[in-house]
């Protein structure tokens, strides 16, 4: 029966947090198509001094959770794979990391994070945060970039920047190709 009422798809566990502390939850949302999983970053729980934030794999269909990394306050999700290993890449919303977890055939992660590449030093505010991460048609990562410093005030300008990195197979490294501000 269709009452046209609107409820929640999911809900993420309950946080341990002191109420208010934290006006952020979701940061990230990444639908994998092929996979046909949908990755949600919360950073629930999470304090000015201690990172709780999980990244969640959830089924799309009955909107199970199906998989979940914890320790990670991340937002600017993207699954793609650059050396024939699907994986999740993630920006770290504390800093200007960006980390990268493999998955399984499942969309299940697979081991630890790693650190892949920073954005520390880039850019004209040098310590951008990863908004959105995408692959071009040519395998080249783009980055892009922002300011975010957990607080809710408005900026008047919402300045953004992209960051282009390729991957070299020799040094098994990303590198910087351009930084377009």
């Amino acid at each position: 029966q269709q009452t046209g009422k609107m409820e929640p798809f999911v809900k993420l566990p309950k946080i341990d947090s002191i109420a208010g502390i934290n006006a952020f939850g979701i940061l990230g949302l990444y639908y994998d198509c092929h996979g046909k999983k949908l990755y949600v970053s919360s950073v629930g729980g999470s304090t000015q001094d201690d990172e709780k934030g999980s990244i969640y794999v959830i089924d799309p269909i009955n909107g199970d959770i199906l998989d979940q990394l914890k320790g990670y306050d991340a937002m600017g999700l993207f699954v793609g794979g650059i050396t024939g290993q699907k994986a999740l890449f993630f920006g770290h919303a504390r800093s200007s990391e960006i980390f990268s977890i493999e998955l399984s055939k499942e969309g299940k992660f697979i081991g630890k994070a790693k650190k892949e590449l920073s954005l520390d030093g880039l850019g004209p505010r040098g310590m951008d945060k990863a908004r959105r991460i995408r692959f071009d048609k040519f395998g080249n990562l783009l980055i892009h970039g922002i300011e975010f410093n957990y607080n809710l005030s408005a900026q008047t300008e919402k300045l953004e920047s992209l960051y282009k990195f390729g991957y070299n197979k020799t040094e098994n490294k990303w590198q910087l190709l351009e930084d377009v501000n």
